[in-house]
């Protein structure tokens, strides 16, 4: 019922997909899977998606996807699958940094509407448009705690005024709600 793999480094896609593959028949309630710089990109990310998706028991998902050339497409395939876990899952952690997502990020926030949430988006090509965007997300946000890692993105003065407003009226809100900025 818990599993925590971690292949991270290997640089094999099709490990990772086999890996998938068999997550498939379980039924887990807690989720580790490190993955970062598997060479995984959008295709792969696929396959992880319908295997995820399947896990309806799953409470706890810590999902590290860090350097898998994972594109706005990648992201709004794991925002589908996030979409279908209801209300089962409470905590996740999920890593999409240094991955080229960018207006992807709206989708994958979107559909992380949990109690607990870490989402580390640093270096993933996001500008002041889509910041706005995450803003009006997290401004009808209604969660116990939020981590939001945005630094190293196309950021100007607004985008961050913008996220820092967001995120201080989730704090004034009762939610423990933290980003990082440049």
């Amino acid at each position: 019922r818990h599993l925590s793999v971690c292949l991270a480094y290997h640089g094999s896609s099709t490990l990772c997909c086999m890996l998938a593959e068999s997550l498939s028949g379980l039924q887990l309630v807690e989720l580790a899977l490190d993955i970062r710089h598997c060479n995984l990109g959008d295709q792969d990310i696929q396959a992880w998606t319908k295997s995820m998706a399947q896990q309806h028991s799953l409470t706890f998902l810590q999902l590290r996807l860090s350097f898998n050339r994972i594109s706005r497409k990648g992201a709004h395939d794991l925002a589908k699958a996030f979409k279908q876990f209801g209300n089962s899952i409470t905590d996740v952690v999920l890593d999409v940094d240094i991955n080229p997502i960018g207006v992807g990020a709206v989708s994958l926030l979107e559909s992380l509407r949990v109690p607990r949430l870490r989402l580390d988006m640093a270096h993933c090509g996001i500008g002041d448009v889509i910041a706005q965007e995450l803003a009006k997300i997290l401004e009808s946000f209604d969660t116990e705690s939020l981590e939001l890692d945005l630094r190293g993105n196309c950021l100007t003065e607004s985008g961050k005024v913008w996220i820092v407003k967001a995120t201080a009226c989730l704090n004034a809100a009762g939610c423990k709600c933290l980003s990082r900025l440049d």
